[in-house]
């Protein structure tokens, strides 16, 4: 079996790596080599109109944290 010689430049870190995965509940993001990358909601807001009925979703939080 051939083993292949990679030069610095072509050597690329986990570091260096950033992941985003925005994925149907979570939105992820971190670098490949974290273990615990940041987890956000993954929702979309939309302002109220003047005058209309207020929704609430069971499946989402009772209050997002700013």
């Amino acid at each position: 079996m051939p083993v292949f010689q990679e030069s610095c430049a072509e050597q690329i870190q986990a570091q260096t790596i950033i992941i985003i995965h925005p994925g149907s509940m979570h939105l992820r993001m971190g670098r490949a080599s974290d273990l615990n990358p940041c987890t956000l909601l993954n929702a979309v807001a939309r302002r109220r109109l003047p005058g209309g009925i207020e929704y609430k979703d069971s499946f989402l939080p009772i209050a997002v944290p700013r």
